[in-house]
């Protein structure tokens, strides 16, 4: 079954409210999933025994169930650990006893670039895992709430693994992160949870970091996506550092950088070139925006004639050195400006 560019909304089961899957495959896709509700399991979807799953670029809201507010995945044939297979996915508002956004049985599940916003549940505010494994990677997880694990929780012969993932401003229910045996936290920040940031049974962490990334939605309380991004880069030091290149942590910790000068697409005016990025060195009237800045280095040409003298530079908007008093690098050079 190959589901894209579907809306689902207000269907009821006994599980998987919107689709259920058992012994098959499927890909959702691109697709939206709005208040739909399962009696037990996966409030829109639910996969399990020897079923194969894929889940990418996908939407939740308001769904709900006993477990899995909106997905819920028992005994799956594979367990991935492939970044693509639950990717890019969002999953806000969804609730459950046990997992709000999502439920985790006897499979071992891996999600990327994921947002987990407002979810809430008993135990698990956004995902709860039993007799399985889960890893996080590079997923922001914000205003989600638990009486265990605000946002993720885990039973016996259960591990998590929290990888460059972002856990900020989650409800006062409980701990952030709370495993009853195995967690490792691995490059992850933790700010402003109400109940706690994480705890195990055994517990092993490298490098975690414990400072305000200041998200927009901290103060607006929105689960937008761009309201989810670090005002400040991140670095593997453990530090905020404005000049350190990107490296964010969260939703926008593995955008492409297409060039691999160091710096993503979002903030690389142009990631098809190295040499261009916000922290090189602008060349002077060559009508290219190195820096990125949007504005270009110009000579002064004091006196109006069209050349430039080569000991004065002025910025200008744009990218161009036209008017009144500027030169470009390829305008005469004057020798009495």
């Amino acid at each position: 079954l190959t589901v894209q560019g579907v809306r689902f909304s207000e269907n009821t089961a006994l599980n998987g409210g919107a689709i259920n899957v058992k012994n098959g495959a499927v890909s959702v896709l691109s697709s939206d999933f709005e208040a739909n509700n399962a009696v037990e399991l996966g409030g829109s979807l639910h996969v399990f025994s020897g079923a194969f799953l894929r889940l990418q670029d996908s939407r939740f809201t308001g769904d709900s169930a006993f477990g899995g507010g909106s997905v819920s995945v028992d005994q799956l044939s594979y367990s991935y650990s492939y970044y693509d297979f639950l990717a890019r996915n969002q999953f806000i508002g969804s609730s459950a006893v046990a997992g709000g956004a999502m439920a985790i049985q006897n499979a071992s599940i891996t999600t990327v670039n994921t947002l987990f916003c407002g979810n809430t549940a008993s135990t698990g505010g956004a995902v709860w895992v039993d007799f399985g494994s889960y890893t996080t990677g590079a997923d922001t997880f914000v205003f989600n709430d638990a009486s265990m694990g605000a946002a993720n929780a885990s039973g016996g012969n259960s591990s998590m693994t929290l990888v460059e993932s972002l856990y900020a401003h989650q409800g006062p229910g409980g701990y952030a992160a709370d495993a009853f045996d195995f967690m490792y936290v691995q490059h992850s920040l933790f700010w402003d949870n109400a109940g706690g940031d994480y705890v195990a049974g055994f517990l092993s962490d490298y490098d975690p970091s414990f400072i305000d990334p200041s998200l927009p939605s901290a103060l607006s309380g929105s689960c937008a996506i761009e309201d989810q991004r670090p005002q400040i880069p991140y670095t593997y030091a453990g530090i905020f550092d404005g000049l350190s290149g990107p490296g964010y942590v969260g939703i926008f910790g593995r955008e492409a950088d297409n060039d691999g000068d160091g710096w993503t697409g979002e903030v690389d005016c142009d990631d098809g070139d190295p040499s261009i990025h916000p922290t090189a060195e602008d060349g002077v009237g060559d009508d290219i925006d190195q820096d990125c800045s949007g504005t270009e280095r110009c000579w002064v040409d004091y006196d109006g004639d069209g050349a430039g003298g080569r000991d004065r530079i002025v910025l200008v908007e744009g990218t161009v050195c036209v008017g009144v008093g500027v030169a470009a690098s390829d305008a005469p050079e004057d020798c009495d400006d």
